[in-house]
């Protein structure tokens, strides 16, 4: 389940905030504010698959009650499924925001 929720987590950076600011970095770019497309329904579900997988994970203090049951292949397929279903939603979202601000002469 880490590497689905580690997706998310790029995901974060990469289509929602745009690279504003990048993982692992101490840089902002400010001039890059521009491009973000803020969607509440799709940080709304990012946030609820995050929570979902992040209760799989080792180091994490949830019991095989509190998850259902120990994680099953099902699970992995369905958490995979899943995410990569919200990663083309944030093309989708990000290919808009480009027509958006290219047509409103906001493109870099």
């Amino acid at each position: 389940m880490g590497a689905p929720r580690r997706t998310i987590e790029e995901m974060v950076v990469k289509k929602l905030l745009k690279d504003v600011v990048p993982r692992w970095s101490d840089r902002v770019i400010v001039t890059a504010l521009r491009k973000i497309a803020w969607d509440n329904s799709l940080v709304d579900e990012m946030v609820d698959m995050y929570e979902k997988l992040s209760s799989y994970i080792e180091g994490h203090s949830h019991t095989d009650e509190a998850m259902g049951a120990p994680p099953e292949i099902k699970d992995l397929e369905l958490g995979i499924t899943n995410v990569e279903a919200l990663v083309k939603r944030a093309r989708i979202e990000r290919q808009k925001t480009k027509r958006l601000a290219a047509s409103s002469g906001l493109a870099n």
